[in-house]
């Protein structure tokens, strides 16, 4: 895998001014191409560490460590800001973009992969580079892997076809979905990411046993969990969408204009939350089963539903279209894995799902009016 990634990163920044004039941002003008291309050439090689790191990081989940695995988003961010303020006091505000670029790829290094390499030492892990691809654990992920690749790959083609469409939009229509896009991820990295990770080894163990009650009982639980923990996260962000935007985005040449925009795209996007978060537990508990191909389909053809609606709706809402056709897409994906998990381990402990839901809907509604209150009250 390594060497396959290194040969298409070697190609993709060979072949990076096609792949953004015809893929990415077709219609770019001809100045934000170069710039674009550009950009991509440094970032591309982060893709390496990325992928090394998360090795790295899945052998410490394996083994309950996970404090640095933890701390690596946060190097990696602090190395964008930090390449923000550099690139900007050095380079201007037209050229300091490529600081922060620079930031991600130092950030991914250090973060993913110079990071990680202390506990595993610890933990008395030893590499020594090999081939040997008739290795029976090689041949076993071997089978399970592609399916896992390009499912993990399908959110990103949903970035990619929405910036196609948004490049044809109003100036600032990418910026205004990847800043939303951000503030929908902040409960997604805090809570989803981290109880996914969380239960994959408990659910391993039980699949591996082939204890069913007590993959349910677990299974039931963690779906519990985060949809407790990010449905009134999603009922804040949506309620608070523009004060948040205009406290985070709305200095220099950031307009008005640019925080209702973005502050519209941030409440559809919000309303997929639980649905994105309940997908990082039901595709674990496939994983634990060894079965990466099921949750690959079915993402395979929730893009292709979002690629056709998208044709049909961007022309009449623009970028607000975007937002809404990601979250629909994203709630039919977990309802159509939630049915095929359920067939597959004979029941999902329904009546304590539906029982919890119906508490978390009456606190949450009670969060949201003593919200819109306190909201309605500031702005008097």
């Amino acid at each position: 895998l390594g060497l396959g990634l290194a040969i298409l990163i070697l190609l993709g920044m060979i072949f990076t001014e096609p792949l953004v004039r015809y893929v990415v941002a077709p219609d770019f003008p001809p100045e934000k191409i170069a710039l674009t291309v550009s950009l991509t050439r440094i970032a591309l090689p982060a893709q390496l560490a990325f992928f090394i790191g998360g090795l790295m990081i899945s052998t410490l989940y394996a083994r309950q460590y996970f404090l640095t695995p933890a701390l690596g988003p946060v190097i990696y961010n602090l190395a964008i800001i930090a390449g923000a303020i550099v690139g900007g006091a050095w380079l201007g505000p037209e050229r300091g973009v490529f600081g922060m670029v620079w930031g991600v790829l130092v950030g991914a290094f250090v973060g993913n992969v110079l990071l990680q390499l202390f506990p595993l030492r610890r933990l008395g892990v030893r590499y020594r580079p090999s081939l040997d691809l008739r290795h029976p654990g090689v041949r076993r992920v071997a089978r399970l892997v592609l399916p896992v690749i390009l499912g993990l790959s399908l959110p990103q083609l949903h970035l990619i076809i929405a910036r196609r469409f948004a490049s044809g939009l109003a100036q600032g229509s990418i910026t205004w979905l990847t800043n939303a896009n951000y503030l929908m991820q902040l409960p997604l990295g805090v809570f989803a990411q981290a109880l996914g990770i969380a239960i994959f080894p408990t659910l391993s163990q039980l699949a591996a046993r082939r204890d069913v009650a007590g993959l349910r009982e677990q299974f039931s639980l963690g779906l519990r969990s985060i949809l407790f923990l990010t449905v009134p996260s999603s009922a804040l962000i949506i309620l608070l969408a523009t004060p948040l935007v205009r406290l985070l985005f709305q200095y220099g040449a950031w307009t008005p204009n640019d925080t209702t925009a973005t502050a519209a795209a941030t409440v559809w996007y919000s309303v997929a939350i639980f649905a994105i978060s309940g997908q990082a537990i039901v595709n674990r508990g496939f994983y634990a089963l060894q079965d990466t191909l099921t949750p690959m389909l079915v993402g395979t053809v929730v893009t292709l539903i979002y690629l056709v609606v998208n044709v049909a709706i961007v022309p009449v809402l623009a970028h607000v279209g975007l937002a809404m056709t990601f979250s629909a897409v994203n709630i039919l994906a977990l309802a159509m894995l939630l049915v095929l998990f359920r067939r597959r381990i004979g029941g999902l402990r329904e009546g304590e799902i539906v029982a919890s839901v119906g508490r978390i809907l009456l606190a949450t509604l009670a969060l949201g009016i003593v919200t819109g209150i306190a909201r309605e009250a500031w702005t008097l």
